[in-house]
């Protein structure tokens, strides 16, 4: 079934994309790939994947200690093009403080890899906690 091959790579994307490796990463996505962040955030989006990744691991991800953070799928749903992964990112900041936040993503498919990808979370928190 492909939603369940379509779940599967969702998961192997998403958990190279916490772990900032960029080549396991792009390796579950079509050529020219995009990514579409809310319009409040910092970064201009939709663009391709292939250039979003790189600012989120060399500008985001450096501010939590280690460059670590610990990430809970919360609830997933596949169907035959989409799938949809509910999870919440933890994380101690350089900064001092604590990170908590919900995100839900959106995977569009075709022939068997990410063609689009939608993120959504609470844009005014990401923000200020770590691109300000």
């Amino acid at each position: 079934m492909s939603h369940t091959r379509n779940l599967d790579i969702a998961r192997d994307f998403l958990a190279a994309y916490w772990r900032a490796d960029l080549a396991a990463a792009l390796s579950h996505c079509a050529p020219g790939a995009t990514i579409e962040l809310a319009k409040s955030l910092p970064l201009v989006t939709p663009a391709p994947v292939a250039e979003v990744l790189p600012q989120i691991f060399r500008d985001v991800y450096p501010r939590f200690e280690g460059g670590r953070f610990n990430v809970t799928i919360d609830a997933t749903l596949a169907g035959e093009q989409r799938v949809l992964v509910e999870y919440t990112a933890r994380g101690r900041l350089t900064a001092g403080s604590s990170f908590d936040c919900r995100y839900a993503a959106v995977l569009e498919f075709g022939a068997g890899k990410i063609e689009r990808l939608r993120m959504y979370t609470d844009t005014r928190y990401v923000a200020g906690a770590l691109m300000s």
